[in-house]
């Protein structure tokens, strides 16, 4: 069983997670992070085809790693940016299948280790219908942290269309999404907020 094929219900029955928005902001008060004039010229560029393609690979190679690849660089090291990796921590409870990204705390990009600090699935348009996914997969990384003896206070995710971007929460069995919707018109505080969840190691 893949990630995708989870449901709100499938993870609540099998695994007792509860799905809920946020009271408010999760990262409210979260400063900005300029981004580089490379990464604005690049957004610029390649945002029309993006746009124009529609596809899920073409927002998430266009916009999405791009992005990702910003905050990791601005992180200060220590920070591996995975894309498009495999992910099997419990094939009998169905927790196994690839994901879009995976952002670890590691310090070789050979292979990904223990914590994994940010899960983020890109999904074509509807933001949505990508928070069980999601979540599944925070889930995960959250049980391959514990079983790695690194376990963090929560686990970090984000369901992204490239232009629009939800970020979610995840401590024990309670998964937060979210108030906040961002757009490209927001990426300094999309940076900020990616670097934040990557600090809170």
């Amino acid at each position: 069983m893949a990630y995708s094929q989870f449901t709100l219900e499938m993870l609540e029955e099998r695994f007792g997670v509860l799905v809920r928005n946020a009271p408010g902001s999760l990262f409210a008060g979260t400063p900005a992070t300029t981004p580089t004039a490379m990464l604005t010229q690049l957004l610029e560029r390649h945002l029309p085809t993006a746009r124009d393609v529609g596809t899920e690979a073409a927002r998430s190679s266009l916009l999405v790693a791009p992005i990702l690849a910003e905050a990791v660089a601005l992180s200060g090291g220590g920070i591996g940016f995975f894309p498009g990796i495999e992910l099997n921590v419990d094939r009998r409870q169905g927790l196994q299948g690839f994901c879009d990204y995976v952002i670890a705390q590691t310090p070789t990009l050979l292979e990904v280790r223990a914590p994994l600090i940010a899960i983020v699935e890109a999904k074509r348009e509807d933001i949505t219908a990508g928070i069980p996914q999601c979540v599944a997969t925070m889930y995960a990384a959250q049980l391959f942290n514990e079983r790695k003896n690194r376990p963090l206070a929560h686990t970090y995710g984000a369901v992204t269309s490239g232009t629009n971007w939800r970020f979610l929460r995840l401590h024990s069995t309670l998964a937060e999404v979210d108030t906040v919707e961002y757009d490209l018109d927001d990426l300094p505080l999309i940076l900020g907020v990616l670097l934040a969840m990557m600090q809170e190691t």
